[in-house]
Formats: structure tokens, sequence, C-alpha cells
């Protein structure tokens, strides 16, 4: 049986939204003898290309040589596992006292603290053919998950909003229903910055 899957069209649909094409995936590339393949052919690119200041890849090539942004990777210890087709969101937030005044409009805003990074994570696996479910990808993400110690995030955003202080604790995970797509799954997952403190003895 055939099967026909588009990652993006998977994502929009769960997350009620579609991202702007990457400008690198249709434009024209030149043959060797100077003539101009088709627009709908995927430009080839190095790897990297593009990157943060910290060295970080914000734009990468796969396998086929094909363009995709923002690449994620986790680390836990030595092991290295890339988050495949990752959408990446960061929200923060600061922790305020506010105190209310008699006869006065408004409060008096007292600023305590920067919080923790809220980070959100999609994420689509994929199987090894159009018949096989990914299971040892997902595994592989659990593993990660059940490991109850921080783990060290790398990412264009991250390196530039936390820089070297990424490690992050993943707060939860879910599976989306994914309809038809028998060879994919979605896997959400949220995590929460882990700043290393030092306490000092008085």
């Amino acid at each position: 049986m055939e099967h026909r899957f588009s990652i993006p069209s998977i994502l929009s649909a769960y997350l009620g939204s579609k991202g702007i094409f990457y400008p690198g995936v249709f434009l024209n590339k030149m043959e060797a003898d100077g003539r101009s393949a088709s627009k709908y052919e995927m430009q080839t690119a190095s790897t990297p290309i593009l990157e943060t200041n910290g060295a970080i890849p914000l734009r990468i090539a796969d396998v086929l040589g094909r363009y995709y942004f923002m690449p994620v990777w986790i680390y836990l210890g030595s092991k290295k596992t890339e988050i495949p087709n990752a959408v990446i969101s960061m929200t923060g937030r600061k922790n305020i006292v506010e105190t209310q005044l008699i006869g006065v409009q408004g409060s008096v805003k007292e600023l305590v603290s920067i919080a923790d990074y809220e980070i959100s994570l999609i994420s689509t696996v994929v199987g090894q053919s159009p018949d096989s479910y990914p299971e040892e990808a997902v595994r592989e993400l659990v593993d990660l998950y059940n490991k109850n110690e921080a783990v060290e995030i790398v990412s264009g955003i991250t390196d530039i909003v936390l820089g070297a202080d990424s490690h992050v604790v993943i707060k939860s995970i879910s599976f989306p229903a994914v309809g038809g797509y028998e060879n994919q799954q979605i896997v959400e997952m949220s995590l929460v910055t882990d700043r290393l403190l030092e306490l000092e003895e008085v």
C-alpha cells in the first residue's frame, strides 16, 4: 500500500497554524551546465551554513541535503539525542511582588527575580519505512524523560537566550493522536530551565 505524508501538514493540523516556508527550500537550483532546475526541487546545503555567536547552527542540512531550520539536540552525559523536525518556543517571566496603596491608582511593583524559562518542544518522529511505526525513536525520547535529572539542551534560540547555562528539566511529555499516519508520531515536551547555583555558608 502506498503512503503519502507531509510533516508540515501534520504539525499545522496539530498546532492550528502553519509557518512560512523557509526561503532556501523552493529557490531555483542551477544545474552543472547552467540550466535552472525545477523550482520545486529542494536546494542542497552544506553543514552548517548559519550559526549563532556561540557556534550553534541555526540551519543545517539533513541526510538528503535539504535545509531545515533551528535544529535541537539534548545531551545527557555523553549521549546526544537530536529532536527530529523540532518546533521550539521559549517563554520568560519575572517574579514580582506587588504592593497595593490606598488612594493611589495601581500598585508598587518590586522586582524580585527572573523566573525560569519555560520551553515547549514539538517533534514529529517518522518510521524507517511507510509501514513502520517509529517505536525506537519514541522509546529514546521516553528514556530521556524517565531520567530524573537535568539535561543540556542545545539549539540556536537557547544558546542566544540562555548562553552556556542551558540545563533543563523535562517536566512533561505527551503523544497526541496523529490519525491515519501510522508511520509517524507527534511528541510534545514541556521543559523548564535549571540553572546551576552555588550556595555559600555564612
